[in-house]
């Protein structure tokens, strides 16, 4: 499981980092088209953010929804305050970190109408490459059937597009779900190291004092055996979904990029090479005095 998350919060950011330092060489032109259309994106990845500050009763300190004029950095933010000893704010720090990543996703899929997919369940390392090769092309085949089907499926492909370009997690969120799942494993460790030793002790004289040495020696074991596969098969289901997701939005952010920042700052430094081409040819053709 541990595996898992870290998928989701590690692989589409790794990915647009790296796909960022290529992008960067287009970054004159590229950055006005990026604040564009953060108009829609930035909004909707800084209320994620807030929306699991207050699911997980964090105090959020200052917010920014949009900042048309940054020139570098983030296009919005949220700060937020929490107690390190609250299990909730544990856990609230793991779904803030990738709340983005989550509205984001479920946005693409029913704008993309990728709900009916069939989940691929295996958890291996192969299993895992197929679901996000089969996920990645699924996204884009959906992508272009919406795209071609209508000119409303144009607006809502391009709006899934600048949708997914900034939903993808920051490094700073990536630091805070890192943070929230030390400290998780840290407090969820413990409390199994403590469950493990009450199981152990049913079999000796711990509960006999309070009248539960046979509920401690034949129920409370295969209670917790059972607790125990529930959870891990729910949390796996779960993290698998938001694998799904983070798929989907990665493929689509980098579709987007190529589709609003490469494109066009290629034709742009082409056009400006023609011109600058051009540009002695004139010369020469203008009359002599």
């Amino acid at each position: 499981m541990l595996f898992l998350y870290l998928a989701v919060l590690i692989i589409p950011t790794a990915v647009i980092s790296v796909w960022d330092r290529l992008v960067m060489r287009f970054h004159g032109p590229s950055w006005a088209i990026y604040r564009v259309t953060g108009i829609i994106g930035t909004p909707i990845h800084e209320l994620a953010h807030a929306a699991a500050c207050l699911l997980f009763g964090m105090q959020i300190t200052k917010i920014s929804l949009y900042r048309g004029s940054a020139t570098k950095g983030p296009l919005g933010f949220v700060q937020f305050s929490y107690r390190q000893t609250s299990v909730l704010h544990m856990l609230g720090r793991l779904i803030q970190a990738i709340a983005p990543l989550i509205v984001g996703g479920a946005l693409a899929i029913w704008i993309l109408g990728l709900y009916g997919q069939q989940l691929h369940t295996d958890t291996s390392i192969n299993g895992l490459l197929y679901l996000i090769f089969n996920t990645a092309g699924s996204t884009l085949s959906a992508l272009y059937n919406v795209a071609t089907a209508s000119a409303t499926g144009v607006a809502l492909s391009v709006l899934a597009l600048v949708i997914a370009l900034h939903a993808i997690p920051s490094r700073a969120d990536v630091c805070i779900g890192l943070g929230g799942l030390f400290a998780c494993m840290l407090t969820f460790g413990l409390i199994a190291l403590g469950v493990s030793t009450l199981a152990d002790q049913s079999n000796g004289q711990s509960f006999e004092f309070f009248g539960m040495r046979h509920i401690a020696q034949n129920t409370l074991p295969p209670l917790l055996a059972e607790w125990h596969v529930t959870l891990e098969r729910g949390t796996t289901i779960t993290l698998l979904w938001l694998i799904y997701g983070s798929v989907v939005v990665t493929t689509l952010a980098l579709a987007s990029s190529i589709v609003f920042i490469i494109t066009p700052a290629i034709l742009t430094k082409s056009l400006r090479r023609i011109r600058s081409n051009l540009a002695p040819l004139n010369d020469d053709q203008a009359p002599s005095p």
